[in-house]
């Protein structure tokens, strides 16, 4: 075919643009002229609709995105698969940072057909009540996920139940990953806020640990971050000599252990004959739950942000109102695994052991009835403290602060923090200490 015949067939089958008056064609032209100048608008013919059929698909394509967003935010139907996301990742803040989900879902379904009843029936590695108690945990958060497992609809197979277990797991764990990255370098900062020019007077400490951008220039290598992680009864001992002291953790001298709670959880110093003074209102755990569930730039100055035109946070896309013991613990390990020198998320650090801090904060303010009355005041008062601090709430009654959990051991130690927490829960004396 012609160049010729090709611009004619292009001629009738596009539309021609229009020209206006004074775009005509002369009269007084030649008939050569008049040719070359129709040959040009053809050319210009061909190529101008393209250009702007290419730009209506363009157009075209957001204007769907705009409008499916916007049928997604009014409460259109969504994919299943993405409310099972939403609840991994409030689990893993609010629940537990430390509990396998797909896990919890091999001895939940097992115990949901063999022995409902009675899970410590069934012979699991671990503790297959706490899984199965964590599968229950989730199924609350998601109530349409057997369901959406038994709908013969869906044709969900067998292959396919595992791959969506595997995804929940997958996402549970990515939230808890992205709180740590996110707090990698920002947690440095926070650090330095409540730093006072008496803490470090020439400034030195301060530019050591900014310098510290690599995990393992933290920990008991760094004087800062080792004066946090000190177990706070030995902060007299750090004061006398920061260096020699970090030695002695770092060889094993002196034991760091989870129930030898860590110097970053006190708001104030050391008291032996009353522990609880102080205790779970550290500034910096404040700093990075709000750094976590309220966004970075209210963890700075400790005030909040505008919102308008802003994306929610996490708080609010998980509806909590409150701090809680869980949501707390999970701020605690975050904080102490930003301050260590593991580069990596781990369970244990040499003798530390953070999924037993986790566990002992929550049942530091998790309590039943045969706690006694001024501990349970202490955990009001706790709780009060952080929902002022997080979310500027007043105070709520004793009875919200109540939630069955594990007393931990009763045993008085003198020689461990917690337990001896856990002793005078009970023995205190109500006329002699105040715990407001």
């Amino acid at each position: 075919m012609s160049t010729s015949t090709s611009v004619a067939i292009h001629s009738q089958l596009l539309p021609q643009p229009q020209l206006r008056a004074s775009q005509a064609v002369p009269s007084s032209r030649t008939n050569g002229q008049s040719a070359t100048l129709a040959s040009q608008g053809s050319q210009s013919g061909e190529e101008d609709p393209r250009r702007r059929q290419v730009l209506h698909d363009v157009l075209t394509a957001r204007a769907e995105e705009k409008e499916a967003r916007k049928r997604k935010r009014n409460g259109a139907p969504l994919d299943p698969k993405d409310t099972f996301k939403l609840a991994a990742r409030i689990y893993s803040r609010c629940y537990s940072p430390f509990i396998s989900l797909f896990f919890c879902f091999r001895v939940g379904s097992v115990c949901d057909i063999n022995n409902p009843t009675d899970p410590t029936a069934l012979l699991v590695p671990d503790d297959p009540q706490m899984e199965n108690f964590a599968y229950k945990a989730f199924l609350q958060l998601r109530p349409g996920l057997v369901d959406y497992f038994l709908n013969t609809d869906q044709s969900i197979d067998a292959d396919a139940m595992g791959a969506v277990v595997e995804m929940i797991d997958d996402t549970a764990r990515s939230a808890r990953s992205d709180d740590t990255t996110g707090l990698k370098q920002p947690g440095l900062n926070y650090i330095l806020l409540d730093l006072t020019k008496d803490d470090d007077p020439t400034g030195e400490l301060s530019r050591s640990l900014l310098a510290a951008t690599e995990k393992s220039q933290r920990g008991f290598n760094n004087l800062l971050t080792g004066k946090l992680l000190c177990p706070h009864r030995y902060s007299d001992v750090y004061a006398a000599d920061p260096a020699r002291t970090c030695q002695k953790f770092l060889t094993g001298a002196l034991p760091c252990k989870a129930s030898l709670l860590p110097t970053f959880l006190y708001g104030g110093p050391y008291n032996p004959d009353d522990k609880y003074e102080g205790l779970l209102r550290g500034p910096l755990c404040v700093r990075v739950y709000k750094h976590i569930f309220k966004g970075p730039s209210t963890a700075g100055n400790g005030m909040a942000v505008n919102q308008q035109n802003r994306r929610k946070n996490q708080a609010q896309l998980m509806g909590l109102q409150r701090t809680t013991p869980r949501t707390i613990a999970y701020a605690v390990v975050q904080a102490r695994h930003m301050l260590n020198q593991q580069a990596d998320w781990c369970i244990v650090d040499d003798q530390f052991d953070s999924n037993e801090l986790f566990d002992m904060t929550v049942v530091l303010l998790e309590c039943d009835e045969t706690v006694n009355t001024l501990t349970r005041t202490w955990i009001t008062n706790t709780l009060d403290w952080w929902d002022r601090q997080v979310f500027n709430k007043g105070p709520r009654s004793e009875d919200h602060a109540r939630d069955e959990g594990n007393e931990g051991d009763n045993d008085h130690d003198e020689e461990d923090d917690f337990r001896a927490l856990m002793a005078q829960r009970r023995r205190v004396d109500l006329n002699n200490v105040d715990h407001q």
